[in-house]
């Protein structure tokens, strides 16, 4: 602290003090200062005191400004704004997030303000929103964008009340014998697979109109293809005829389809799920059989000139865009219906599928891992131990029945 004498406008003795601080945002040092009428030590030990106070409301004004007006819907933007910028992470990846983000923001009031947050109205509001219904997971990203939201805030503003965000939490469900059974079984027997891929050749045989027709004979190849590669089925529908190598019987996974309106169509190539999905797979001469059919039936329309925007997708609609994966779900559900099976089928029972196939021809976890993209390998163990928990109760039976005396 220093000072200087001065006169006032009445010409009166002032002394004025002056202390210096550093801005935390700028690194610049800046002053503050107050004005006694003596220079006496009481009246410097008051100066200090003033001087003190004005410094330390200048930062916490600084680190607190907008916090008063600042709404837990504003938090949630701000903090997607920044995700947007610095998460790197592809259009496929926002568009979900922005679905996301809209559903934490119907979780709270628009007006409710974030300084007036503590653990008993935040959780009150996420128990109403968990008393919706919704799974686990959906619940755990809506309170996870919560506390990225409210922390993204802490940084800016310097808030002091975070510590209830530790303390939040998602009710867990549990989980019934039917439900695990369920999902451990998420893939069909070969005979299974059989039976659907039996019931879309009969449409393909029996349908009139060109353009069902044209659309069950791809749904059976990209169902067949799927079960015999494992692909997930947005690495499949993004496969273009510059990827396969014929010659060697490999394709190159590199990328994934992202389901929305661009200049070229609808449904547009982005890279892959992870890094690990980034892969080069062998294919089987079916497999290659597969792709070849699939681009003649797409040279066809070129020969018959129907109007078409050639994108090079192999599985391909009759306008040139990928066939959307939406509706090869239909289809399966169709199919299981038609054929009875008492299952919940989707592409990704497929993939599943596949995964059983490679265990009970005995391949090791992590050259089925490498084949099907994972990089946690609990999400191909769920499958893989239930298959050769399967396979293991068929060896008992097999040593059973084996006669050495």
């Amino acid at each position: 602290m220093w000072s200087e004498q001065f006169k006032d406008k009445n010409g009166k003795v002032k002394h004025r003090y002056y202390e210096k601080y550093k801005d935390p945002y700028t690194d610049k040092w800046r002053r503050v200062s107050v004005v006694m009428n003596k220079n006496s030590k009481a009246s410097q030990k008051e100066a200090v005191l003033q001087l003190e106070k004005k410094i330390n409301d200048k930062l916490t004004k600084q680190s607190s400004l907008g916090t008063a007006s600042l709404t837990v819907h504003t938090a949630i933007d701000k903090w997607f704004e920044h995700y947007k910028l610095y998460s790197g992470s592809k259009a496929s990846t926002l568009k979900t997030k922005k679905a996301k983000v809209k559903s934490v923001k119907s979780v709270f009031p628009s007006d409710l303000l974030v300084d007036k947050l503590d653990y008993n109205i935040s959780q009150k509001y996420l128990d109403e929103y968990y008393k919706l219904g919704f799974s686990q997971i959906v619940n755990s990203d809506v309170l996870g964008i919560f506390k990225h939201s409210i922390m993204h805030m802490k940084k800016i503003y310097n808030l002091n009340n975070t510590e209830y965000l530790n303390d939040l939490v998602v009710p867990k469900k549990v989980k019934t014998k039917e439900s695990i059974v369920k999902e451990r079984e998420n893939y069909l027997e070969v005979s299974e697979l059989k039976q659907i891929l039996k019931y879309l050749n009969h449409k393909v045989s029996t349908t009139n109109y060109n353009r069902s027709k044209r659309f069950y004979f791809f749904a059976s190849l990209i169902i067949e293809f799927q079960s015999l590669t494992g692909l997930r089925i947005g690495e499949l529908l993004a496969i273009k005829e510059s990827d396969i190598d014929f010659t060697n019987k490999k394709l190159s996974v590199n990328g994934t389809m992202f389901w929305a309106k661009s200049d070229e169509g609808f449904g547009s190539k982005e890279t892959t799920k992870t890094d690990k999905s980034y892969r080069t797979i062998n294919l089987t001469k079916r497999c290659c059989d597969i792709l070849n059919r699939a681009i003649t039936e797409n040279k066809k329309l070129r020969l018959q000139k129907v109007k078409r925007n050639d994108r090079g997708f192999v599985f391909s609609a009759v306008s040139g865009n990928p066939i959307q994966s939406t509706r090869i779900n239909d289809v399966l559900s169709e199919c299981v219906d038609a054929v009875k099976l008492d299952k919940h089928v989707t592409t990704h029972t497929l993939r599943h599928t596949h995964i059983s196939m490679l265990a009970e021809m005995g391949m090791s976890l992590k050259v089925i891992m490498n084949r099907v993209g994972h990089s946690n390998p609990n999400t191909t163990l769920k499958v893989y131990t239930h298959v050769t928990d399967k396979m293991e109760k068929s060896m008992i039976s097999k040593l059973e029945k084996l006669k050495i005396v």
